[in-house]
């Protein structure tokens, strides 16, 4: 995969929105005992960071093709004797075979891989497979495989979530000119598929850009589930939610009751059985 596509145009601000769920990033902690973990997509390495101050023994690999997190990563893990962080698949592998993994841990990185071309998605199974953890875990943006399709109906609580946005997108200059932009570069909000992606990436300004143009809800979540069978795992636990910052911001901007806020994102552990 090339390094290129993943240059973040600010990275000071990717960062923060990175730290905010960072809670529900780490909601595997207390559901399975592990030791060592390979991040893939690491960022600035603040997970795992947050990871060993419970467990200071904790053997983790981060893994990133930004250059620029990387680095990020490398400076935060010098005081560290535990954490690495990789730009080379190989380099990677060769640190994960000198003890066994337990978990590798996909964080709002399968979006980004499905994004791109499909041998970058196939790089990144193979990776997953030649990893071969006990566990993989995963948190993501999710709009549920029924829901995929354009031009389906939207009914509740969607249907209160569109009116919501519409109403406001009426009154305030801002949310229009975002619904424009989105409308230009990603087509009508004609769907539960478009509605979600266009609420999860509004309030991006900084990066408004980059983000409008990437599809939040790009993962074939069929591909995923009959794959990770082929490789030999069942999965544990499945949960749809949506993160309480990203709830509070959606009822404060469009003016909803808790009720309508739909699900956003799927945290999910498979186990090699």
């Amino acid at each position: 995969m090339s390094s290129e596509k993943y240059r973040i145009p600010d990275i000071d601000f990717y960062q923060k929105e990175m730290i905010k769920p960072m809670a529900e990033k780490l909601f595997f902690q207390d559901k399975i005992n592990f030791n060592s973990i390979v991040d893939v997509g690491c960022a600035d390495g603040a997970l795992l960071l947050e990871l060993s101050k419970s467990n200071p023994n904790l053997i983790g690999l981060g893994y990133d093709l930004s250059e620029e997190m990387v680095k990020d990563a490398k400076d935060n893990f010098k005081d560290t004797k535990t954490l690495q962080v990789f730009q080379d698949k190989d380099l990677l592998l060769a640190a994960a075979k000198d003890t066994k993994i337990d978990v590798i841990n996909l964080s709002s990185v399968l979006h980004e891989i499905y994004n791109g071309a499909k041998k970058d998605v196939i790089f990144a199974l193979n990776l997953i497979k030649e990893i071969n953890a006990e566990h993989i875990v995963i948190r993501d943006m999710y709009c549920g495989m029924e829901n995929k399709t354009i031009d389906i109906a939207i009914d509740e609580p969607w249907s209160k979530l569109y009116q919501a946005v519409y109403k406001t997108c009426e009154e305030k200059e801002y949310f229009f000119n975002k619904l424009s932009s989105y409308l230009f570069h990603r087509g009508p909000v004609n769907s539960r598929y478009r509605l979600l992606d266009f609420v999860l990436k509004y309030r991006y300004d900084v990066n408004w850009e980059h983000e409008v143009q990437e599809d939040y809800l790009a993962v074939k979540w069929d591909e995923i589930f009959t794959l990770f069978k082929v490789l030999g795992y069942e999965l544990l636990l499945k949960r749809k939610y949506s993160p309480a910052f990203i709830k509070q911001t959606l009822m404060k901007d469009f003016a909803l009751e808790e009720d309508s806020v739909p699900k956003t994102h799927l945290q999910m552990v498979w186990k090699l059985s």
